[in-house]
């Protein structure tokens, strides 16, 4: 797994997020490191990820930003789909055609097993994503949840790779989206959780099993983890066989993100258990 890039300019140093970084997110820095930093990220995001148009939407009585907006050298747009009076989008120029790398997830892996493969989820996901997350299937992921929810879900499942060095990925069978599977680890959860979905079409095919099964042993193989838990709640029979299968234990003793009607399986590391390539 390739860490996350770092980027240096004059001042301030621009590096992945990292776990402690939450409690200094509010932190203030200087307008002029401000502009340094915006201008290194939306320097690195063309070049990198083939990121091209960027804008920046801000308010028009947030002078300060405003004025940064213009020293990065941008195009001020007013679209139909931005409230002119309470929103401002400026898109930025592109800086010259290079395009060093490609659009992709450069620190998130890609794992195979016998018939799926679970990859980094990309932006096309989310319609899929979002539709299975606003349906009755959601209820025991205290759905049906709004688009909004969902893109918090969906943008806290990629992150969490860069967070802590393990996260969720699609699963594809055949080269269709047919689920998603992956650990986080958010303030509510006291520990680190792995969950599973899969999309109408390909339930009670097993892959719940098998791609939990691989981004658990991943898990265990490439981070300082020794144990994981996935908290089920009490009435999702399909989830409590999918836990036992995996060989995951109840553990009655364990602390869950609410009070009561969630139980805790926990995994350990199981030395047969080998089905990532």
């Amino acid at each position: 797994m390739t860490p996350a890039r770092t980027l240096t300019t004059a001042r301030p140093d621009l590096r992945g997020p990292q776990k402690r970084d939450l409690a200094d997110f509010t932190a203030w820095i200087t307008r002029s490191e401000r502009m340094k930093a915006a201008c290194a990220v939306g320097e690195w995001a063309g070049r990198t990820l083939g990121l091209e148009p960027l804008f920046s939407l801000m308010s028009p009585k947030d002078t300060r930003s405003l004025a940064l907006a213009a020293r990065l050298v941008t195009i001020n747009e007013r679209r139909d789909v931005v409230d002119s009076e309470n929103c401002i989008m400026f898109r930025h120029l592109a800086h010259g055609d290079s395009r060093a790398g490609r659009r992709g997830h450069c620190m998130i892996p890609t794992l195979h097993t016998d018939r799926l493969t679970l990859r980094p989820y990309q932006r096309d996901d989310f319609d899929t994503y979002a539709a299975f997350l606003a349906s009755d299937r959601a209820i025991h992921m205290h759905g049906p949840l709004s688009r909004d929810q969902a893109w918090s879900w969906f943008t806290n499942d990629v992150a969490s790779w860069a967070l802590y060095g393990f996260g969720s990925l699609a699963i594809e069978m055949d080269g269709t989206f047919a689920g998603g599977v992956g650990l986080v680890h958010p303030p509510h959860f006291p520990e680190p959780e792995c969950g599973w979905f899969i999309f109408d079409g390909f339930t009670g095919l097993g892959l719940a099993e098998e791609g939990a099964r691989a981004i658990i042993d991943h898990t265990f193989a490439t981070t300082g983890l020794e144990t994981i838990v996935s908290y089920v709640g009490a009435g999702n029979a399909a989830s409590i066989r999918v836990a036992e299968k995996l060989g995951a234990v109840l553990d009655r003793d364990a602390k869950a993100p609410e009070a009561t009607g969630t139980l805790v399986y926990r995994h350990t590391p199981h030395p047969a258990q080998r089905s990532v390539s």
